[in-house]
């Protein structure tokens, strides 16, 4: 987990409410022995490392990538699955000098320069990208509203959103909606819903019943501000003898 934006304690702290089904506001209350005790429990009857590795916002790029992961493997045999990349707009890039290229062609050059790295060390790579003003005020973000650079988008091989709403919010869950994906056909399952728990930093499956809760059509709302409708709201009203 590489991060520009969060400390590598902040990060853990994060992990430790997922990994210890905890509350985050709990952890730093939690006695010694009992985080000890649910730690050693996990480690027994789970596989798998985590690195954790902080950067100065803006002047990390592939290049201080590659290094790290040399020295990891080198010093602790320590050969990364997924690498995460916190995130791809407040990263640099090896080729391009910032301010010397419009933002379009430089975050294009990032994004490429991340996707290499990923064929190169056979990795699965994700990372995050915010929306534009339009894109946070919509409860349907479409792939016209990444900010910054649409080369983002044309380099990248999936693309999901993550949606919240009042109604969602309620309900602890997410919707999310895929933007692209060259690996199967996006139209088939265009949204879905995910349970979250964010005081335990956790998202999780829900029963299939609970997908038919977000309509597949979206309805523009006032000033085109598209809203997702709640099929439990919407038939609410209707009583079934």
């Amino acid at each position: 987990y590489i991060s520009m934006e969060m400390s590598e304690e902040e990060i853990c702290k994060r992990v430790d409410a997922n990994i210890l089904k905890t509350n985050l506001s709990d952890l730093a209350g939690m006695p010694r022995a009992a985080f000890v005790s649910k730690l050693q429990s996990i480690k027994e009857k789970t596989h798998g490392q985590l690195k954790v590795k902080e950067f100065p916002p803006g002047t990390a790029n592939t290049a201080h990538f590659k290094h790290l992961l040399s020295e990891l493997k080198m010093k602790q045999r320590f050969i990364p699955d997924v690498i995460m990349i916190d995130y791809i707009g407040i990263t640099g890039s090896s080729r391009m000098k910032i301010g010397v290229q419009s933002s379009y062609f430089y975050l294009k050059a990032v994004a490429e320069e991340l996707r290499a790295l990923a064929v190169e060390t056979e990795t699965v790579m994700w990372t995050a990208m915010q929306v534009t003003r339009g894109g946070m005020e919509s409860s349907d973000v479409d792939i016209t509203d990444v900010a910054e650079s649409m080369g983002i988008p044309a380099t990248a091989d999936l693309m999901i959103s993550m949606n919240r709403t009042d109604v969602l919010d309620s309900m602890n869950q997410l919707m999310c909606k895929q933007l692209k994906n060259r690996f199967a056909n996006k139209t088939s399952i265009p949204r879905f819903v995910i349970g979250v728990d964010l005081e335990r930093q956790t998202l999780y499956e829900v029963n299939q019943s609970e997908q038919n809760l977000i309509d597949a059509t979206v309805s523009k709302g006032t000033g085109g501000v598209t809203k997702t409708t709640n099929l439990k709201e919407k038939f609410a009203k209707f009583k079934v003898s």
